[in-house]
């Protein structure tokens, strides 16, 4: 779309011009221009230009990113991590969240931090991490879990089994060796 084109085009001139604006009012509406060209970015599953925009409103958040732009600074972070996530870049998405998880106030505000972390882990299949990070987080808040480890550890094993047979092919699951053990031939 035309339209959208030229939107980008022009946020990303007056972007480059970021020192040179200096009123307060003036970069409140560029964040909030940048935030405009992300969603239209994301919407067109443009996840690299969608990244850009989040990273230049940052730019223009500046220092007073968790101070007076909190609010902004904290919407901006979640969406770059989520950009990062469909890009497929976690080390960048983790930098997201820990900058996260070090600025926010209340517990609310980290909510849709860890649903994103927890669906970049789905996505990279690591169900330990997953299960390892939501018990931390209930520790945090000072949950005592009554579960036996064996049984996590169980669970576990099962992802991981399951991962595995997922990505094998057919030939090489027949060549697989007969189990011997009665106790897990019986568990069966």
């Amino acid at each position: 779309n035309d339209r959208n084109w030229l939107m980008f085009k022009s946020i990303l001139h007056l972007n480059q011009a970021h020192t040179m604006i200096t009123s307060e009012e003036d970069k409140v509406a560029m964040i909030k221009l940048n935030l405009d060209a992300s969603n239209c970015a994301m919407s067109k599953g443009c996840f690299s230009a969608m990244a850009n925009f989040l990273q230049n409103a940052l730019i223009w958040a500046g220092n007073k990113r968790w101070g007076e732009y909190y609010g902004y600074t904290l919407f901006i972070t979640n969406q770059l991590a989520k950009a990062y996530e469909g890009m497929g870049c976690l080390d960048k998405c983790k930098k997201c969240f820990d900058m996260v998880f070090q600025n926010v106030r209340c517990l609310e505000d980290k909510f849709q931090t860890y649903f994103t972390w927890i669906r970049c882990l789905q996505g990279k299949g690591d169900y330990r991490a997953i299960i390892k990070f939501c018990l931390s987080k209930l520790e945090e808040l000072g949950e005592k879990l009554r579960c036996k480890a064996s049984k996590l550890q169980i669970r576990l094993a099962l992802c991981n089994i399951q991962n595995q047979l997922r990505t094998m092919s057919d030939s090489s699951f027949l060549c697989l060796p007969e189990i011997q053990d009665e106790k897990t031939i019986a568990t069966m």
